[in-house]
């Protein structure tokens, strides 16, 4: 990894043209200290921004943001937990003077890790099934009653085990789905 202090060298020896050049083309590539660098120079020479620099909130000194981002996302689920709808929150969350661009990065933020939970919910409901169902085919076996006592208690405990997982499943998915209904703007 090239020092910090070099590339701050690098920004400082080059000419204005060569610097908003610089920062147009190959922006993307940057780290965010090499970034703040970046701007540092723009700001210290008095240049005019590049518009992408301008234009893309989610490079723009991402560790001053991060904190804004991470309240604003805590605020975010405490609200939706109050039962407040996607508008309710988004004028909540302006009135705590939370930009625009925070506000919308918390709203998806929060709906993809919504989303990643689903998976979860539709596993509960198959693993529940499988314990089930293996549980009354177990039951359905011809054994006799007291020399096979330990599978019998096997089978009921797969049989409660399964319908416990399932309805988690079921209330989970539910809640999951009420969830991103809430998220959504109407």
């Amino acid at each position: 990894m090239v020092p910090l202090e070099d590339i701050e060298e690098k920004y400082r020896k080059m000419p204005d043209h060569l610097l908003l050049n610089f920062a147009r083309e190959e922006i993307h590539l940057l780290t965010p200290d090499a970034f703040r660098l970046l701007l540092t120079e723009i700001r210290k020479r008095n240049l005019e921004w590049p518009e992408i620099i301008a234009s893309q909130p989610e490079v723009q000194l991402q560790d001053e943001f991060q904190e804004m981002r991470i309240e604003c996302l805590v605020q975010l689920k405490y609200f939706t937990g109050l039962g407040k709808n996607h508008w309710d929150i988004k004028v909540l969350l302006s009135e705590q003077e939370y930009p625009d661009h925070v506000i919308d990065y918390a709203f998806g933020k929060f709906e993809m890790e919504t989303r990643e939970r689903l998976p979860k919910a539709d596993k509960h409901l198959l693993t529940g099934s499988v314990f089930f169902t293996s549980g009354l085919a177990i039951l359905f076996l011809p054994l006799v009653p007291g020399k096979h006592l330990l599978v019998y208690i096997l089978a009921y405990l797969l049989i409660i085990a399964g319908v416990g997982r399932f309805l988690h499943g079921l209330f989970l998915k539910r809640s999951i789905r009420k969830l991103l209904q809430q998220l959504k703007p109407k």
